[in-house]
């Protein structure tokens, strides 16, 4: 693991700092393209957003995904992403995460949604509350 991120720190010396890090951002500003699973009515990507705004950069949703339908109009009016789906995301994704073969399901994925490949983040939502096996309140 190299240790450098995204913006090319150092991951762990900027975790322990003390002080507010300075955005350095990059010199073409390329925009940070994300494919959002679990989108939620999309508060992974509101983070994301706000650090773009930040480094005056473009977020670009290529594919947002949520179960919800209702939940996934109100992502879609906040994000505006280049595709979205309300599919399962098991007929969508179905691969071994420890193998880089994919499987026919993710092939077709990507070819009904060729700008989901390579994306700079894959955001993953965890389940709400009302809906997850972690839940002892209401299960």
């Amino acid at each position: 693991m190299s240790g450098r991120g995204m913006f090319g720190y150092d991951d762990a010396k900027w975790l322990r700092n003390q002080s507010k890090p300075r955005m350095k951002g990059e010199p073409n500003k390329r925009p940070i393209r994300t494919v959002d699973l679990f989108a939620g009515c999309g508060g992974l990507a509101l983070g994301i957003a706000e650090l773009c705004r930040r480094t005056n950069r473009e977020h670009v949703v290529e594919v947002a995904s949520d179960s919800d339908e209702d939940i996934l109009e109100i992502y879609k009016s906040n994000f505006q992403p280049i595709e979205s789906t309300s599919e399962d995301i098991d007929t969508l994704i179905n691969g071994d995460l420890r193998t880089k073969k994919l499987t026919k399901k993710e092939i077709e994925f990507l070819n009904r949604y060729p700008n989901a490949k390579n994306p700079d983040l894959l955001l993953g939502g965890p389940p709400c509350q009302g809906h997850s096996d972690l839940n002892n309140w209401t299960r």
